[in-house]
């Protein structure tokens, strides 16, 4: 990666001057040179740091969701240059960035990495100018370019089975009720999820569900839906039509990709309790209060998660998954081991 740093120990001034331009990235040359708008709070040493120095190299502050967006995009641009491309005559390109606003989760704490939460840019993406149909000037076409940067989460639908029932009787889903002050809630009801920090999927969905939901899993326990649904069908669409095919998406589904980053592959996890092990699940105080989680969870019969979770979209989307993948024999039966209850029931 290059770049042309105006001045690395100022940030940008009222004015909005560019605080580096972009010249190359990932071997690709950006010719015009982007240029790129900092806010007060992030400098451009800080900010070129969010981009690895190698293919096996770790963004900084543990922040994937810049180069993995820009990366993509910038990818997905070049395909533009083949002839069966839809936009191939007249090809969008990346103009500007302008950084307006990030947010720290913390910085300067003792031992710890400074830790980026969440970014929110404007991207400026136009075409050159051309003569459209019908009218007398030149003119550029362009996209909407407002994007929040925060990179994939995890969620996880927990279906538990008392010990002693039988085939598909008595399943029970595990929510958890917490406050989401973006939803300006503080009883919101969801299935387990949370944000990935640099480890894998399972491992960030495991730990979700031991955090959340008070349950030990090991990886091999766990489903990707997500996965399963989508991986097969875009093989077989993988570079049809003469086109290269785009830039995979992840396996997952994506909340709100008219503003937003964010994935959110979707897992399962089937588990058979005691009765007195799910009885104590219910109404438990779990989540990291140190981060400010206050959540209890609550149990509620499969048939009834639909309802019960309705405002909630991973919920939704990870029903219809389940329900879909069962009925083409994808997910297994529920498992005929019973887990161990925890030490302080």
């Amino acid at each position: 990666m290059q770049a042309l740093v105006r001045n690395k120990n100022l940030p940008p001034s009222s004015q909005r001057q560019p605080s580096l331009f972009l010249q190359e990235y990932n071997d690709q040359v950006l010719n015009p040179a982007v240029p790129v708008h900092l806010p007060p709070n992030l400098t451009a040493p800080e900010f070129l740091s969010l981009f690895p120095p190698s293919p096996t190299g770790s963004p900084a502050f543990t922040f994937l969701a810049l180069h993995t967006w820009l990366s993509k995009l910038l990818q997905n641009f070049k395909l533009q240059q083949n002839n069966a491309h839809p936009f191939h005559k007249h090809q969008y390109r990346l103009r500007e960035l302008d950084v307006q606003a990030v947010d720290w989760f913390w910085r300067n704490r003792a031992g710890q990495e400074d830790k980026l939460g969440f970014m929110k840019l404007q991207a400026k993406i136009e075409t050159d100018p051309y003569l459209h149909e019908g009218e007398e000037k030149q003119r550029v076409d362009w996209l909407p370019g407002a994007v929040f940067l925060r990179g994939g989460s995890v969620a996880v639908l927990i279906i538990v089975q008392p010990a002693d029932a039988a085939d598909d009787d008595e399943r029970y889903v595990i929510l958890t009720i917490q406050p989401r002050i973006a939803a300006a809630s503080l009883a919101f009801i969801e299935i387990p999820a949370g944000m990935l920090d640099g480890s894998t999927f399972k491992g960030s969905a495991a730990a979700e569900i031991e955090e959340e939901a008070k349950l030990k899993v090991k990886e091999s326990d766990l489903i990707n839906m997500s996965e399963l649904a989508l991986a097969s069908d875009e093989a077989k669409a993988s570079g049809t039509n003469g086109m290269p095919s785009e830039q995979p998406s992840a396996y997952a589904i994506y909340p709100s990709p008219g503003a937003c980053d964010e994935f959110m592959p979707l897992f399962l996890c089937q588990k058979r309790l005691t009765r007195r092990h799910m009885n104590w699940l219910k109404g438990k105080a779990t989540g990291l209060r140190e981060e400010g989680e206050n959540i209890t969870l609550k149990l509620v019969p499969l048939d009834r998660l639909w309802r019960e979770a309705a405002r909630d979209a991973k919920a939704l989307a990870a029903l219809a998954l389940y329900e879909n993948l069962k009925r083409e024999g994808q997910i297994p039966q529920m498992p005929k081991e019973v887990e161990k209850e925890p030490e302080e029931l």
